[in-house]
């Protein structure tokens, strides 16, 4: 589950998700699935325009 919440994290940049899709949640998502609250927690707290 952390190498998939990894992976979404990866596939969110905005260069790779230029449709903004809500990869960044599921990120997320499996982070707090995988038992990672606060890497779940900094990940929604980023700013998305990281360019």
């Amino acid at each position: 589950m952390l190498r998939a919440g990894e992976l979404f994290e990866w596939l969110s940049h905005p260069q790779l998700n230029p449709d903004l899709l809500p990869i960044r949640l599921l990120a997320a998502a499996v982070y707090e699935l995988a038992g990672y609250p606060a890497r779940a927690a900094g990940l929604l707290n980023e700013d998305i325009s990281e360019e």
